[in-house]
């Protein structure tokens, strides 16, 4: 997963490291890391995420997840 941060400061806790960000910046996370994003500035951090598609492991299409 990709998270892109706007607007704003704070902290991305990765598996329990903490790592300072502040816009602009993106973030890349692994698969099965824990992430945790903490705003530390006074105004609203705006981000985005960015996931793979889900793969269908017998045809490599991409699925539809309703739960969206």
């Amino acid at each position: 997963m990709l998270l892109i941060v706007f607007d704003g400061l704070g902290k991305a806790v990765f598996d329990g490291a903490a790592q300072r960000i502040a816009a602009p910046c993106v973030l890349r996370q692994c698969a099965g890391t824990e992430l945790r994003i903490v705003n530390q500035g006074s105004t609203p951090m705006r981000v985005m995420t960015v996931r793979p598609a889900a793969l269908d492991a017998a045809t490599d299409i991409p699925t539809l997840n309703p739960s969206f």
